[in-house]
């Protein structure tokens, strides 16, 4: 701004002379006989006064009017029309009228008026102080401009100086630069917004007397805008945030345009204030406003919103993605997204107690360098920010082929024949596994699945068994489990030492076999026909032989199972006579066997010339209905006991020995010969009696010769010897 000043009018005069006005003692003197006051300013008029000693003043005032007749003029202070503008101030000997709030109709002579306590010691100061109104004034033109304009102040006033004063001018009731001019012109050019204000003029020498202000008012655009970011510290996701676009403009700004700076400007809110009622990491970002009014437009700088907020998700990766195999390497990564970035991750895998999981790394990564089967399970990843923390899950499935397999035996106790015995196999794998093989004693079983049920039908059933399991990663054999079946004696025979003929006065050891499980543990000798066991013991030896030793024996064979007894083996003690009747035996049966083979012939030829004279239809449905039958020449030694002693154990039956002839008749019929001879043991014990019988059956369709046609089966013929059994003595 620049100042000019211009004129020579004078715009304020002001006397300011001492008046002493007294007499005899009494007096009154002024401070000022004239003063030029502005309307609604504020003036204070002063005077002191004097008084012959002896006398006390007994009241003080002032007044403009004295009533004619009036004892003693209107006191101002009492006066309705300056009713709580006018106030007294004394001291010793001085007294000032001060009013305020002055108006037009206030220009008057003021006088001030004491009163003592003497009859007539009364006074008045004659002539009083006089009180003017001038018209001092500052005109502006223009009183708004935009900046850069230019604008003119002039001081004026009604009342006329006869001299050249010097003007002062006041900005804001602060001298302006202390400028002082010889004319009353003040030109500011060009005109900046700091030059906008109050104005107001006055007379060196009398700076009191301000002329009323004036305001300059400059127009200007918006000054560099501000942004105020509140609160000023951390901003959390979630928060209240509020930015404030500030800046200096005549007239105030108008409008008000936010932006947010991406790629390009985005986001045109209006208003001086921008809220983010509940901020988002979105929100992120560099801010500014635009502001405009008539005169010009500013933007911004941009301001920085950084929100932050905690660990979002994490994401766990697997590396392979694929499937994981048992030995190999897995890499599992965990990453989450959160400002500040996370500072901090831990894994944990879950733990057999759900409210406890097991702390095992920490890191971004977590790495197994050979996986293992009991690393399956499922991993979480912490991300941490602070104290904020998220987490995920992620499950590991570790593949591997079967281990840990074992065959487990759901019977417990002895396994006996008829017992149900099922074996499992169990085997840890991932997959479950596919295909189960069974074996036994190394040989595979016609067995599938995880269980094989096995039903004990004898001791073959015992054995070594095992389980194979198989899935898509691999194979394993069991280990193996030993099924032991239980079963009773079996099998038991009898071997006799030496095998040869059994003389008197020799010896002979018994011997019993037997298999059984668990092994006999007994072992019990009997003589047929005698109620008393003869010895115990696997082996029996009978020492110094006798003939009475003759018989049948057998042994008993016993285990925690059960018993069986075997067959029966004949002991026969040759003595000298004994040899001569055997033979003897032995050429009358050779003789029978003739004979009967003999008369069977001729019975055979009978039958065949009686056949001729049947009808030959009958003939032949009757041949059509016989088989071909042989002839059977039966010879069987048969002890002949009591029906008791053949009950007792059908095992010590001996065998029947048979000899066939066969025969073959004309035509196409066969007719069968059998002839039997059986050789009895003695009932009694002195003798022996041999039997031989020869039977014939004839068949019921071809008429019987006579000699096969009796009632009482004639055609069984028996021949006995008997011989006599030499008593021991």
């Amino acid at each position: 701004m620049s100042l000019r000043t211009t004129g020579s009018v004078l715009v304020v005069f002001l006397w300011s002379v001492t008046v002493v006005l007294g007499q005899n003692g009494w007096g009154v003197t002024y401070t000022t006989q004239r003063i030029y006051v502005l309307k609604q300013s504020t003036v204070n008029l002063s005077c002191s006064y004097m008084y012959p000693s002896g006398h006390i003043v007994t009241s003080t005032f002032w007044f403009i009017e004295w009533q004619y007749g009036a004892a003693e003029p209107n006191d101002l202070s009492q006066d309705p029309r300056y009713a709580g503008r006018v106030t007294y101030y004394s001291d010793k000997n001085g007294h000032t009228l001060a009013i305020t709030d002055l108006r037009n109709t206030d220009s008057a002579e003021y006088k001030f008026r004491f009163i003592t306590d003497h009859n007539g010691g009364r006074y008045s100061g004659h002539p009083g102080v006089t009180l003017s109104f001038t018209d001092f004034l500052l005109e502006m033109d223009p009183t708004s401009v935009s900046e850069g304009g230019k604008v003119t102040l002039l001081c004026r006033t009604t009342c006329t100086l006869d001299h050249n004063p010097e003007y002062i001018w006041y900005k804001n009731e602060k001298s302006v630069n202390n400028p002082v001019t010889s004319f009353n012109k003040l030109i500011l050019d060009p005109v900046n917004s700091v030059d906008a204000g109050r104005y107001s003029c006055a007379v060196r020498g009398c700076n009191d007397l301000r002329s009323p202000e004036n305001t300059l008012t400059v127009r200007y655009g918006p000054r560099k805008p501000s942004v105020l970011l509140s609160p000023s510290g951390e901003i959390v996701e979630g928060s209240s945030v509020t930015l404030t676009c500030s800046s200096d403009a005549n007239p105030p700004v108008n409008n008000y345009i936010w932006y947010k700076m991406t790629t390009g400007p985005s986001m045109s809110i209006t208003g001086p204030q921008h809220v983010f009622k509940e901020i988002q990491p979105s929100d992120t970002g560099h801010y500014y406003c635009f502001t405009s009014n008539e005169d010009g437009r500013n933007t911004s700088e941009s301001v920085y919103i950084n929100v932050t907020y905690g660990p979002r998700k994490p994401s766990v990766s697997v590396s392979p993605s694929s499937e994981i195999v048992e030995g190999s390497s897995v890499n599992l990564t965990c990453s989450s997204d959160a400002n500040p970035p996370v500072d901090n991750y831990t894994w944990y895998k879950s733990g057999i107690n759900p409210y406890k999981d097991i702390h095992v790394n920490t890191g971004p990564q977590h790495v197994f360098n050979h996986i293992k089967s009991n690393d399956t399970g499922k991993y979480y990843c912490k991300a941490y920010v602070g104290i904020k923390m998220n987490s995920t899950s992620i499950h590991i499935d570790v593949k591997y082929g079967p281990k840990n397999i074992s065959v487990s035996v759901s019977y417990f106790g002895k396994i006996l024949k008829g017992h149900s015995v099922t074996l499992t196999c169990s085997s840890n794998a991932n997959p479950l596994v596919q295909n189960y093989t069974w074996y036994k004693d190394n040989i595979t079983i016609k067995a599938s699945g995880q269980s094989y049920n096995l039903t004990i039908l004898g001791s073959e059933d015992s054995g070594e068994y095992l389980c194979e399991a198989k899935n898509e990663y691999g194979r394993l054999n069991s280990s193996l489990v030993f099924v032991n079946v239980l079963y009773n004696p079996k099998n038991t025979s009898v071997s006799v030492s030496p095998s040869g003929k059994v003389m008197e006065g020799s010896s002979v050891t018994l011997t019993c076999s037997s298999d059984a499980n668990p092994p006999v543990n007994n072992y019990t000798w009997y003589k047929k026909n005698v109620t008393s066991p003869k010895a115990s013991g696997q082996s029996y030896s009978i020492t110094n032989i006798r003939s009475e030793d003759s018989g049948e024996y057998y042994c008993e064979a016993e285990n925690m199972v059960g018993t069986h007894k075997s067959t029966f083996v004949m002991i026969n003690v040759a003595g000298t006579q004994a040899l001569v009747m055997t033979a003897a035996a032995g050429v009358t049966v050779v003789v029978l066997i003739v004979i009967l083979c003999v008369s069977g012939l001729v019975c055979f030829r009978r039958s065949k010339s009686s056949q001729s004279t049947y009808d030959k239809r009958k003939t032949q449905d009757t041949a059509n209905n016989l088989d071909n039958s042989p002839v059977y020449e039966n010879v069987s030694s048969k002890t002949m006991t009591s029906t008791a002693a053949q009950t007792e154990n059908t095992d010590n039956q001996e065998d029947l020995h048979y000899v066939s002839v066969h025969f073959s008749p004309s035509k196409n019929q066969e007719v069968p010969l059998y002839c039997t001879i059986q050789q009895s043991h003695p009932l009694k014990q002195e003798e022996e009696t041999q039997y031989a019988a020869v039977k014939f059956n004839c068949p019921s369709a071809v008429p019987r010769p006579a000699a096969c046609g009796a009632e009482e089966d004639p055609s069984v013929l028996y021949s006995t010897v008997n011989t006599p059994r030499i008593n021991k003595t």
